[in-house]
């Protein structure tokens, strides 16, 4: 089974927190809610300005594979 995702650019409305991951959970169970699937290291700190955009490229085959 592949959990598979389409590319998602954010754009900055104002100054963005510097952050490094980028957390992946699943928003539709109630029970646990909003339960983590998993989490991206960028590897060092992302600040962005306003205006600026962030892409979060998903691999096109699979984000993650579960055998």
């Amino acid at each position: 089974m592949n959990l598979t995702g389409t590319d998602l650019v954010l754009t900055a409305t104002g100054t963005v927190a510097t952050f490094r991951y980028v957390v992946l959970y699943n928003d539709d169970p109630t029970s646990p809610a909003d339960p983590l699937i998993g989490w991206y290291d960028y590897g060092s700190d992302v600040t962005l300005l306003n205006g600026e955009t962030f892409t979060i490229d998903f691999n096109a085959t699979a984000i993650l594979s579960i055998t």
